[in-house]
């Protein structure tokens, strides 16, 4: 499964833009233009409190209870997402972008109708997150660079639940290509891969900077019992950047997803998983200081989301193609 990869990004004068709106929000970065309404910066969300607990199936079960279930206006969405032209095309035009507003808001609206009309629980659908977390995820498509065309499946739109606010949130996801686009467009892998770790394998861990040793049989369906995974991303140096996720933490990640797509898809929500823990492990660096600051704010937006939100994925998503190569 391992592999290397000869993209190259086309967008190296892009800027992670500092005018993503919303306070609070972990992907903001001020700068001199950027008035103090708009929100915090990454420092401060960082030392927020962590004793903020995403919530479990049970305790989505008991906010349900508080939750009216309204029939989508998709009109009134698409207000809510026109309402971010501005400020988008803000972004594209001073960094050289090459996305538009006008095909993400289309692809934006898509995503959540789609979610809706796919999803047994409404309440739950993206048409019910808050105005602000949409506008929020379609304005971090353009600071972060990552479209939502489905073709490319660089990005998607999922729901989350805040348990600090107790609201649910459309929040932006990168997907697997996503993150090692981000990655190797600044600099701090070339390559990157995720495993998953058995029983009958011969697997040897050295550290997080050598790459283990691990020989199984691809083609063989009866492994054993799952002991964990690992990201294996490799620099452009040629050293490696090892991040082990242990089940336990595959068993949490699991137990926070409400819905039936673990039981389904549970080898490729594995992988994503792991590829996801092993982003926020990439030593961030290279020439171009503005690809710099677009992938650590968005190791902090990943971090922040992980830590006070969980994602609430559906039996009919297709979180099964993120992984594609």
């Amino acid at each position: 499964m391992q592999q290397s990869t000869n993209y190259q990004s086309n967008n190296q004068q892009e800027t992670f833009n500092n005018n993503l709106p919303g306070p609070g929000h972990p992907a903001y970065m001020p700068s001199q233009n950027s008035h103090a309404s708009h929100g915090t910066n990454i420092q401060a969300q960082s030392n927020r409190s962590r004793n903020d607990k995403a919530p479990s199936r049970n305790d989505n079960s008991n906010n349900k209870q508080n939750r009216a279930v309204v029939k989508a206006d998709f009109t009134v969405i698409r207000k809510i997402l026109d309402e971010c032209k501005g400020d988008f095309e803000n972004i594209v035009t001073s960094n050289g972008l090459q996305i538009k507003f006008f095909e993400e808001a289309i692809y934006a609206q898509q995503l959540i109708e789609a979610n809706y009309n796919n999803t047994r629980d409404k309440s739950y659908s993206l048409a019910s997150a808050s105005p602000d977390s949409i506008r929020n995820a379609l304005i971090l498509v353009a600071n972060s660079g990552l479209t939502l065309n489905p073709q490319l499946k660089l990005a998607y739109l999922v729901p989350r639940w805040n348990s600090k606010a107790g609201v649910l949130e459309c929040h932006l996801e990168p997907s697997y290509k996503g993150l090692r686009r981000i990655g190797i467009d600044s600099g701090a892998i070339d390559s990157v891969t995720a495993e998953l770790v058995y029983d009958t394998d011969d697997f040897e861990w050295a550290d997080k900077f050598t790459k283990p040793i691990h020989r199984f049989d691809p083609f063989k369906s009866a492994r054993g019992n799952l002991r964990g995974g690992y990201c294996l991303a490799r620099r452009t140096d040629g050293s490696f950047i090892c991040s082990p996720v242990t089940l336990e933490m595959l068993t949490k990640v699991q137990g926070l997803s409400k819905g039936g797509i673990w039981g389904v898809w549970f080898e490729q929500m594995a992988l994503k998983t792991i590829i996801r823990q092993g982003f926020k492990d990439w030593p961030i660096g290279g020439a171009n200081p503005q690809m710099v600051a677009r992938a650590e704010a968005l190791q902090s937006y990943i971090n922040y989301n992980d830590k006070h939100s969980a994602e609430i994925q559906h039996d009919t998503s297709d979180s099964n193609n993120e992984l594609t190569y």
